[in-house]
């Protein structure tokens, strides 16, 4: 299940979003509009870069919505991400990186044993206990203090900005997929994901500057993270969106690119 549900992908669209858990709550998919939510929790842009070479391989792919969220460049996101998930979606060009790609997307991928990754999700599921599975459902964020809010605002805040330097190995990604979309033609838009009030607050001018990559490449960013300012019922947390507010924000992102 950790492998299949991430590998799962429609390839009749013409539009997708790639994003980390920020973009899950968006509809999967519209096909009115071509639409198709390809995001998943944790994802890096080395993980994005992998799954836009296989849209473009496999796809008829015309336009691409990205996440530039302030968080995108952290160095935590180095290790953070689904590279032993992603490389699913790769492919390879020279004979050690055929050696390479086969030991990671076979053999790891059916003896997740050897696989450290793979070893720790078979240890928790192992030990899943009777009262987790029974854990009741977290409350939305209009459902809590605003003293919690603040509090998990500056928890998540610390998590994601561990230091002030970027990750220069993810801003390299980012623009080998600028180039992607360039040389295949694919419409690229940046897309910064609505925070609830209190998260924007803790993080005031923090950013490891994706959006100023965008910027400078003249590429248009669709910026909504301010937008539910006054929408706390929108809101899982203090940075996603629950269903509700997932539903509307699709709804105005296809009005503005439609």
């Amino acid at each position: 299940m950790y492998l299949k549900e991430y590998e799962k992908v429609e390839l009749n669209y013409k539009t997708y979003l790639l994003a980390d858990s920020r973009g899950i709550p968006l509809l999967k998919k519209d096909s009115l509009h071509g639409f198709y939510n390809f995001s998943a929790g944790s994802d890096s842009y080395e993980d994005m870069e992998r799954k836009l070479n296989f849209l473009i391989e496999n796809s008829s792919i015309e336009r691409l919505i990205i996440t530039v969220d302030d968080h995108t460049l952290s160095p935590y996101r180095e290790i953070k991400n689904n590279s032993d998930r992603s490389i699913y979606f790769s492919s390879a060009s020279s004979p050690t990186e055929v050696y390479g790609l086969f030991k990671d997307k076979y053999i790891n991928r059916f003896f997740p044993l050897l696989n450290s990754k793979g070893r720790d999700i078979i240890t928790l599921k192992l030990f899943r206990t009777k009262k987790s599975k029974q854990r009741k459902k977290e409350k939305d964020w209009d459902e809590i203090s605003e003293e919690l809010r603040i509090r998990k605002s500056k928890n998540r805040m610390a998590y994601q900005f561990p230091d002030e330097r970027s990750s220069e190995f993810l801003t390299k990604s980012l623009l080998r997929i600028i180039k992607l979309c360039e040389e295949n033609n694919i419409d690229l838009y940046g897309i910064k994901l609505p925070l609830a009030k209190e998260f924007i607050k803790e993080q005031g001018a923090k950013s490891y500057g994706a959006e100023k990559v965008f910027e400078r490449n003249d590429i248009k960013v669709l910026d909504y993270m301010d937008v539910y300012l006054n929408k706390d019922n929108f809101f899982f947390n203090q940075d996603h969106l629950n269903e509700e507010g997932g539903t509307d924000l699709t709804k105005r992102i296809l009005k503005r690119l439609n």
